[in-house]
């Protein structure tokens, strides 16, 4: 092969994953924010806060981009950002990881009437982790969605489909602040992009 051959396969090769990557980012969804449930209050604005706070230092150390947040009383009890990878822990999200980290500092009793919030909806694994600490309310901020940027839809549980099939009493708000959770996504999409994730 002579090398004016390879140097014009090498173009051609170029050439496409430059296309490729174009083709790519123009067929990236334009995604809308679902609305705030309007059950939430002001307080639960606040604290969501926090728990996206919280998501954005679990993406900075390379781990998922879930913050959560115990509260109760109007003050914040606990608060962890996911580790999964800072831990090689699968199940370290925010919420579970909150409540390991939770059930070694708290007195039991504090947890009655306390209320988690989760910058995402929270996980299959999750839920059932939150209902069996004691926690009755969860309040959650970005809305789960498929790559294509659509909510989940019928194959995937909600979290407040798992409480209702199981007769549990739970309360559940959200999601609250949609557009901050898109734009951590953006974030991290970025970051993944860049070979940093």
């Amino acid at each position: 092969m002579n090398p004016t051959s390879v140097s014009l396969r090498v173009a051609v090769v170029c050439l496409a994953m430059v296309l490729t990557s174009l083709t790519r980012a123009q067929s990236a969804p334009v995604l809308t924010p679902f609305p705030d449930d309007p059950a939430c209050t002001a307080d639960d604005r606040r604290f969501m806060k926090r728990a996206f706070e919280l998501a954005r230092l679990g993406l900075s150390r390379g781990d998922g981009a879930i913050g959560a947040v115990l509260v109760k009383d109007g003050r914040i009890l606990c608060e962890f950002a996911n580790t999964t990878r800072t831990d090689s822990d699968p199940t370290m999200h925010g919420e579970t990881g909150l409540i390991s980290y939770a059930s070694h500092v708290l007195e039991k009793s504090l947890w009655a009437g306390s209320t988690l919030y989760t910058s995402l909806e929270p996980c299959i694994m999750c839920t059932g982790s939150i209902r069996w600490a004691g926690i009755k309310t969860v309040v959650y901020g970005g809305s789960t969605r498929t790559p294509d940027g659509q909510a989940w839809g019928p194959e995937r549980l909600r979290c407040h489909e798992v409480y209702a099939r199981y007769g549990w009493d739970m309360v559940v708000r959200g999601p609250l602040m949609d557009d901050e959770q898109l734009k951590i996504r953006a974030e991290q999409a970025a970051l993944r992009a860049a070979g940093k994730l």
